[in-house]
């Protein structure tokens, strides 16, 4: 049997118009495809566009996070060494006056509010390495 007579062959050459429609078809199709990708580009970029405005905004976040943490670790020292210095200059003035006791019981407790500070301050330090940081 040739291809002529094959009832399932289309000979495209006796009909110009098939031959226009298929083309017209793999045009719009052609273009239908070009606008789809032009479509995920734009939504690439504009995706793009939103994700770096937000690592923007969160490098700014870190950053006024870091000054905070400066600015309340000098507020802290600044007050930690002022109240040493009072301290100092009370225990002083005791010993110029010769209370001696008193100097010795003001250090006791000076000791132990310093000793549960310090063990307050290790006890947080750990459990928050402990814990997984909050996000």
């Amino acid at each position: 049997m040739s291809d002529s007579e094959d009832p399932n062959w289309l000979d495209i050459t006796q009909d110009p118009d098939l031959l226009r429609r298929i083309l017209d078809n793999q045009t719009n199709d052609f273009i239908t495809r070009q606008t789809e990708q032009e479509l995920r580009r734009q939504q690439i970029e504009s995706i793009h566009e939103s994700t770096l405005k937000i690592v923007d905004a969160q490098l700014l976040d870190r950053q006024r996070e870091r000054a905070y943490q400066r600015s309340s670790n000098i507020t802290a020292c600044v007050l930690v060494a002022f109240v040493s210095l009072l301290l100092s200059a009370v225990i002083c003035y005791a010993l110029h006056l010769n209370k001696d006791q008193l100097v010795m019981e003001f250090l006791k407790d000076i000791l132990f509010i310093v000793t549960g500070g310090v063990g307050g301050y290790s006890l947080k330090t750990v459990r928050d390495k402990a814990e997984p940081p909050k996000q």
